[in-house]
């Protein structure tokens, strides 16, 4: 990915105060290996037919490799809001990350509101072996 793309990177910390009910998330669903792009809504988890040619992102390229495990960045990449996890809620191996993002116009720091304000998104990070840096 270019870094002339990526606008603004900042911690975030400010709780949700945007109503967003839906997620877009590239990484492992609670059950399986292997990172997919899906789309999270209440309770479910659903795959897309979205493909790293239709984001103005790469969610392979926003973390480094080795990453320390619940290490986040948050991103915004044109009108996209991101935040990228180090690590998966299923799979262990060096290299896994779990990506959020969404196109409402959001504040960064607001992404951990929504993110855990989503149940199923929640649930990804609640079942994750180690600690989310909030």
């Amino acid at each position: 990915m270019e870094n002339d793309k990526i606008i603004n990177e900042e911690k975030g910390n400010d709780v949700n105060h945007v109503l967003v009910n839906v997620l877009d998330y590239f990484g492992t669903d609670i059950d399986n290996h292997g990172h997919y792009f899906w789309r999270l809504t209440g309770n479910k988890i659903e795959r897309t037919k979205v493909w790293f040619k239709d984001l103005p992102f790469n969610p392979e390229e926003l973390l480094h490799a080795y990453s320390q495990k619940g290490t986040i960045k948050y991103f915004r990449v044109g009108d996209y809001a991101i935040c990228a996890i180090a690590g998966s809620c299923y799979d262990s191996r060096n290299g896994t990350k779990s990506i959020f993002w969404t196109k409402e116009h959001v504040k960064l720091g607001d992404l951990k509101g929504i993110i855990l304000s989503i149940p199923i998104a929640k649930k990804i990070i609640e079942t994750m072996p180690f600690d989310v840096d909030w």
